[in-house]
């Protein structure tokens, strides 16, 4: 299970959709690529005759898939990735960890520094009871 930082969430090339800082020539090859060429513009001629910006609205009506440059390097070794989803701290064990050493820190109510904080993380952890281990 990954996270969502932003190292872990790197797209294929494959899966990467155009963007607005694309320009025209790439919009187009994508469009190409992904098959996602509209069928009223015939020929090559969409390539000339459109803009860039009715070429992206088109991009963007059918983005890709999202394949992670991670899920490809677990692949070979039959793992399957899960990536936690946003603002779901509970399903994050090391989120309800942290929650137990900050609220012992605001219990506290010391002064800030890093040799009070290691001494109250250090006192936390061997607080936090087995059972509590195990939920998390």
């Amino acid at each position: 299970m990954v996270d969502r930082a932003p190292y872990h969430l790197v797209l294929t090339d494959d899966a990467r959709p155009a963007n607005s800082r694309s320009r025209k020539a790439m919009i187009s090859d994508w469009l190409a690529a992904h098959a996602d060429v509209p069928d009223d513009w015939a020929g090559d001629y969409w390539r000339k005759g459109r803009t860039r910006a009715q070429m992206l609205a088109v991009a963007r009506q059918k983005p890709p898939t999202p394949i992670y440059l991670v899920q490809n390097l677990a692949g070979p070794f039959d793992v399957a990735i899960l990536i936690s989803p946003v603002s779901h701290p509970d399903l994050n064990s090391i989120e309800m960890v942290s929650a137990a050493i900050k609220g012992a820190l605001c219990r506290a109510k010391a002064e800030f520094s890093m040799s009070l904080l290691q001494e109250l993380k250090d006192q936390e952890f061997k607080h936090i009871p087995a059972e509590a281990w195990c939920r998390y």
